[in-house]
């Protein structure tokens, strides 16, 4: 073990051990406690600034990072003094101090046992044990932008904007959609998520309607998406006919304006995005004209069918369509998957931590688990990813 530490690297550690030796809530507990003793009620000992306030701003808190990176593992012995002055410095609570001070003496006491302390004379780990837990910084998946694209203003409705009739409607149209049965459904429920994620879409397009088309948000429905009519029992069939004829010409002009928009405006070219919005609207005018029917295939409807065209041509664009994500930014190589995932997860199944100290046996099994499913992925792939 190098003896170069500073202490954002013992921290690292201490937190890896604390991990292996609690639950887990108990363990970010015992971690953020310890990184408030350290931060708050040590740093300022060596001379950092103190935080103002009762929670640290960004600023703050970048500051202490780069001041921790500055302290090294012989001037770290120095900590339960450097916490005196703080404690001098800054006067906190009895409860504060007892709460802190126990803290970083576990820290320190924890410490003083490792290889790396100051005149321990201890072996070098075994082999048999793990690397420090990796902690690459790489972010959440959705930080990693693939387009070149700014973000634009939102233009659909907040939540704030959906009136109680509206809701009520939503809440109507999910029923409708996923309950196990439902009278005139002549298909079959489909998945929450899958509902759900088509009530958002309807928030972006009543939100269009409203800010590009003047709709009073008081007067936004399902009604202005798609119009019903009554069809199965009206007096007058052909008016009725007619009358449809007329909702699906409006279903017509209104998508093609809303397309043209998201291309123009957004920047969303692509025909996937097309795609979700109209399976959203065929889902609406099903469920508007489910009592109005007599066969599954609503071709009865003129508006289902303008749809369903609709959907036939972005479909066809698909198989020409190049795709707007960098795929190089998307998806790493075999041999990056092999040497920045699969071989660390291999050399973290050792059922000891870097410090020497065991694992828990739900901690090895839980890094071997990870490491058979990437391994299994990688070493024999699926055989359509085989070339």
């Amino acid at each position: 073990m190098k003896k170069n530490l500073f202490l954002t690297d013992i921290l690292g550690l201490y937190a890896t051990h604390i991990q292996s030796k609690h639950p887990q809530k108990k363990a970010q507990e015992i971690i953020a406690q310890t990184e408030t003793a350290i931060n708050r009620y040590t740093l300022p000992g060596w001379g950092l600034e103190p935080f103002k306030g009762r929670k640290p701003t960004q600023v703050e808190r970048d500051r202490a990072t780069t001041f921790k990176k500055g302290i090294n593992v012989e001037q770290f012995t120095t900590a339960l003094e450097a916490q005196e002055k703080a404690f001098e410095l800054l006067q906190p609570s009895d409860s504060s101090k007892e709460v802190y001070s126990c803290r970083l003496k576990e820290l320190v006491s924890w410490s003083s046992q490792e290889v790396w302390w100051p005149g321990n004379t201890l072996p070098e780990k075994p082999v048999d044990c793990c690397g420090g837990r990796r902690r690459r910084g790489y972010g959440i998946m959705a930080k990693t932008l693939l387009t070149s694209r700014s973000a634009l203003p939102p233009y659909g409705l907040q939540p704030e904007q959906v009136s109680e009739k509206l809701k009520a409607e939503f809440e109507h149209f999910y029923k409708f959609r996923t309950s196990a049965h439902w009278p005139g459904r002549l298909e079959d429920p489909v998945k929450t998520t899958a509902c759900r994620n088509q009530i958002r879409l309807f928030f972006h397009l009543l939100g269009w309607f409203h800010y590009y088309r003047g709709v009073p948000l008081e007067e936004l429905s399902l009604n202005t998406l798609i119009p019903p009519v009554e069809l199965k029992y009206a007096a007058s069939k052909e008016a009725a006919a007619a009358m449809a004829a007329k909702v699906g010409d409006y279903v017509d002009r209104w998508v093609c304006e809303f397309c043209n928009f998201l291309i123009e405006e957004r920047g969303a070219r692509s025909p996937h995005t097309r795609k979700n919005y109209l399976c959203a609207l065929l889902a609406v005018a099903k469920f508007q004209y489910h009592k109005e029917i007599t066969s599954s295939d609503y071709r009865e409807v003129p508006a289902v069918e303008v749809l369903r065209r609709r959907l036939s041509l972005a479909t066809k664009e698909l198989k020409n369509h190049v795709p707007v994500a960098d795929v190089d930014k998307k998806w790493l190589d075999v041999t990056e998957v092999l040497e920045l995932i699969v071989e660390p997860l291999r050399d973290e199944c050792q059922p000891k931590l870097a410090c020497g100290s065991g694992r828990s046996l739900k901690a090895t099994a839980y890094s071997f688990q990870r490491y058979v499913l990437w391994g299994c992925l990688t070493y024999s792939p699926p055989g359509g990813s085989r070339s």
